[in-house]
């Protein structure tokens, strides 16, 4: 059960790195692309590792691990797609509840795996729990939606994004199926005998190349350049601060996802990312409180209501898989 440590580790610091993201892209980087190009290139840190004994993998295995880092950066970057559209606290749970989804399917697909009855419920916990957290309500002249009547928010809508609620929901479900994909071939790489270090090490690599190549599309190169100039001193050491973060808590999530002993626990430790929403609830409401100059996300009555429903779906995830 290490798995879990590691992974509420992972979750914590992913949480932070999560709002540091939305401030800076709402604040200080308005370029989805070039945050994701920054995030992406951040990754060459792993070099660090190279003096602990990093090594080349077998041919197989190489191809599998460049691949898994690959298909990583089209999910941050369509992460961060979603993250101006919509609301760090509720855009982010909506992701983190469809990944375990795709993950069910891909490793049924691939390996026919199914998970056992108590994993299954804690998965739906998990799920249920991390979308309860992004329900939100809005004022509108509207008939009361379903779910706002239930809870008898009069003359109100339930909101997930500030604008363009469609257009962000399937750009977050195309992040969520990517992110999916990269921790599916990130498992199998770990499933090999080769050693963990240089496995994270050549699945880093992969995703420097994939950001790289980003380069290759002209107008996505041309944000990237534009963008890049008018970024300051003060923001540029921000940015880097926080991809210190979150590649802390992308190296506990692997580790986690190592120590793991088949597919299925992939899957459960990605549903547990209700846990993160959790960490994300926490620091919005408390930057709300004391830092809405950074960042203010609207919390009532009916809100708070909703984030305690949500944090005890979660609570009984963790009882049933423990």
């Amino acid at each position: 059960m290490s798995w879990i440590f590691f992974a509420i580790i992972s979750y914590f610091f992913s949480a932070l790195s999560q709002i540091v993201d939305k401030i800076l892209l709402r604040a200080r980087l308005p370029s989805s692309a070039t945050y994701a190009f920054y995030t992406g290139i951040s990754s060459i840190l792993v070099i660090i590792l190279l003096p602990f004994g990093v090594s080349f993998l077998p041919f197989s295995v190489l191809l599998l691990a460049l691949l898994s880092g690959i298909v990583f950066v089209p999910a941050i970057y369509l992460l961060f797609i979603s993250l101006r559209r919509c609301d760090v606290s509720r855009i982010v749970p909506i992701i983190g509840g469809a990944i375990p989804i795709f993950l069910l399917l891909i490793s049924f697909v691939w390996s026919g795996q199914l998970l056992g009855a108590r994993q299954l419920i804690a998965v739906l916990l998990f799920v249920v729990g991390g979308l309860i957290l992004t329900i939100e309500s809005e004022h509108s002249n509207l008939s009361d939606s379903f779910v706002a009547h239930i809870l008898g928010v009069k003359g109100k809508r339930l909101k997930i994004c500030n604008y363009e609620t469609g257009k962000g929901i399937i750009v977050a479900m195309c992040s969520a199926f990517f992110f999916a994909l990269t921790y599916f071939l990130s498992k199998q790489v770990y499933e090999f005998s080769t050693p963990f270090l240089s496995e994270f090490f050549w699945i880093r690599i992969g995703s420097v190349l994939s950001t790289l190549c980003m380069l290759l599309i002209p107008i996505i190169r041309q944000e990237i350049f534009a963008t890049t100039y008018t970024i300051s001193k003060s923001s540029a050491s921000i940015i880097f601060g926080n991809k210190v973060i979150g590649a802390g808590g992308f190296f506990f999530l692997n580790i986690s996802f190592s120590v793991a002993s088949n597919q299925n626990y992939i899957v459960i430790i990605n549903a547990m990312k209700g846990l993160e929403h959790f960490f994300i609830f926490i620091f919005s409401f408390f930057l709300t409180i004391f830092f809405p100059h950074l960042l203010y996300e609207e919390f009532d009555y009916h809100s708070i209501i909703l984030k305690l429903a949500g944090i005890t779906f979660i609570g009984f995830g963790f009882i049933y898989l423990i």
